[in-house]
């Protein structure tokens, strides 16, 4: 009866959305984007020169920790009381407070602290906050609303790596306390926004039938594959995103308003990529698109890897094109992939799958760059070999695509 309830809240709410309400949804991707970028992707050049490349991977990989350990708790708990606004709020106001300690500093052991508390905010937020698409967001419009999604994650991303490296110069707590504010404007303002269609998707159920619910969604063997290729999805990005400024500023050697305009362009291909892709998604299939995508993404990062001419830019923004849709469709996938119910679980389980990610890929690019600084990588002070690494994990997927049938294909044929 539960599943019939939500199916029916789903498919009504479904006929019912408009462009405005999926960008107006998509808005707190901004404000994390922007605050989760700022501390895995401008903290690695604070801490580089006291903490080195394993180190600096080490401490960043702190974010897998809390992304496996969080959703689990916090995922499940959003089903059993009905809601997801109270968990957005709470995080919304540590987030604010994590970020706004880091800009003023500290000792290394200090700011490890603080960084912590961050990761603890930050993925009780993402949990709920994703657990709102499945809740609010039909199947047919899964697309168009992670691409509307994405491209908010993209402007987030670009303020961080184009604005963050000047405000850097300027002062070194400057991005955090940025990313701060925009937290801080964007949560009660989202809130606002959907309070009125975000309704209690039925009055929670037993508390008991919360135990192993991520684990009940693991016994589908899709998503167990879809685990595996989202984690490994996670560490590209994550390999990429610890340590893309260090490889341009000190790998290249180039300065900081170089590492702002390169990064710039893969940000307004991302702009653009990001609505396209949701909108091929659900005309053509996430699967289909996405095996495009990978492929392009795979071989794309070799490019910079053994050569850096800025003859092969127009390879690069392909291949910055084609990793946007990897990081814009992944939730879409999984939200074909998963049963009309425990919408918490399943957004902790995808929670989960980034964890993994994002605990191995900066741990394993910092080690590489660490051990190949002086060998086939000396030219880049072994800063490129993060390339390989991602390409490594973004090629292995695309064999497992075939494995991920969604929900809608395997029901006509059961029956």
């Amino acid at each position: 009866m539960h599943d019939e309830i939500v199916a029916n809240l789903n498919r009504s709410r479904g006929r019912s959305l408009s462009t405005r309400f999926l960008w107006a949804l998509g808005l707190p991707a901004f404000a994390l984007s922007l605050a989760s970028t700022t501390v895995s992707g401008l903290l690695p050049v604070v801490l580089s020169r006291s903490a080195g490349p394993a180190g600096t991977g080490a401490l960043i990989a702190i974010e897998g920790l809390f992304a496996i350990l969080v959703p689990l708790i916090v995922g499940p708990w959003s089903d059993r009381i009905g809601k997801r606004l109270p968990f957005v709020g709470f995080a919304g106001v540590l987030g604010v407070v994590a970020l706004t300690l880091m800009a003023v500093g500290g000792l290394l052991a200090v700011l490890a602290i603080w960084i912590a508390l961050f990761q603890v905010a930050y993925f009780i937020y993402i949990t709920a906050y994703f657990a709102l698409y499945p809740d609010l967001v039909d199947d047919e419009h899964s697309g168009r609303a992670q691409g509307a999604q994405g491209s908010w994650r993209g402007i987030g991303l670009g303020l961080a790596f184009v604005g963050g490296p000047a405000l850097l110069a300027v002062w070194r707590g400057a991005p955090f306390l940025l990313a701060a504010v925009v937290m801080l404007a964007v949560t009660p303002v989202f809130a606002m926004i959907v309070r009125r269609r975000v309704a209690s998707h039925g009055k929670g159920h037993d508390a008991s039938k919360d135990v192993g619910s991520v684990r009940r969604l693991l016994r589908d063997p899709r998503l167990r594959w879809f685990v595996l290729c989202n984690a490994l999805w996670e560490a590209a990005l994550a390999a990429l995103r610890a340590f893309v400024v260090l490889f341009l500023t000190v790998g290249l050697d180039k300065p900081t308003e170089f590492a702002s305009l390169a990064l710039g362009l893969v940000v307004v291909a991302a702009l653009i990529a990001a609505p396209l892709s949701g909108w091929l998604g659900d005309r053509y299939g996430t699967r289909r698109v996405l095996v495009v995508s990978l492929t392009v993404y795979g071989f794309g990062l070799l490019t910079p890897a053994f050569s850096q001419s800025v003859w092969l830019m127009p390879v690069v923004l392909a291949g910055g094109i084609a990793a946007v849709t990897v990081m814009t469709l992944p939730f879409a996938l999984m939200m074909e992939l998963l049963p009309p119910r425990d919408h918490g679980a399943g957004s902790a389980l995808f929670g989960v799958s980034r964890g993994l990610g994002l605990l191995s890929g900066p741990i394993a690019a910092g080690l590489c760059i660490a051990l190949l600084d002086d060998g086939l990588f000396e030219d880049t002070r072994g800063y490129g070999v993060i390339f390989v690494v991602a390409s490594v994990c973004v090629l292995a997927t695309i064999p497992l695509l075939s494995k991920l049938t969604p929900r809608a294909e395997e029901e006509p044929s059961a029956a």
